[in-house]
């Protein structure tokens, strides 16, 4: 994913995974928009935002 990309309802935009690499949870894309904002800081907890998707 990069900033300024489109991405479609449901599109799968990133996943979390522990410390052994394995996911335990997608983001999905919640409507059709532009990625705006994307988080590239290694760690995350819950409840942190991933991405932001402005409409488009």
């Amino acid at each position: 994913m990069d900033a300024g990309q489109r991405v479609t309802k449901g599109e799968m935009v990133g996943t979390v995974c522990n410390l052994l690499g394995e996911t335990i949870q997608a983001a999905e894309a919640p409507f059709d928009g532009v990625v705006s904002f994307l988080r590239v800081h290694y760690s995350v907890n819950a409840g942190d935002t991933l991405l932001w998707v402005a409409e488009a």
